[in-house]
């Protein structure tokens, strides 16, 4: 198991011929994105794979790195704009007063 203090173990896998190359795409990788991928890695994954099953426009899914920060985009997003109003605002005076059917 990996543990989270112990910097020799996630450097075995973050030095990987493999990952160095994934990272290389993301230099501005943080801390927690990189332990997040190691933990990822040490569960038998790819970094080229996410556990949030999103995809890109194409379909094609999406790297580790790129969900996670797609992942933090949306939340925020929901967070900014609710997806319902708290209350219906009505279009016309008239429609106050309509039933809903």
């Amino acid at each position: 198991m990996i543990s989270e203090k112990d910097p020799a173990e996630r450097s075995q896998y973050l030095s990987r011929p493999d990952v160095r190359a994934y990272l290389q795409k993301y230099p501005d990788a943080t801390a927690q994105e990189k332990r997040d991928l190691v933990k990822w890695l040490k569960a038998g994954q790819s970094p080229a794979t996410n556990d949030c099953n999103l995809c890109d426009d194409r379909g094609y899914p999406l790297d580790f790195i790129d969900a996670r920060r797609t992942e933090k985009d949306l939340i925020q997003q929901h967070l900014m704009y609710p997806d319902e109003p708290e209350e219906p605002l009505p279009r016309s005076p008239d429609d106050a007063y309509e039933l809903p059917f």
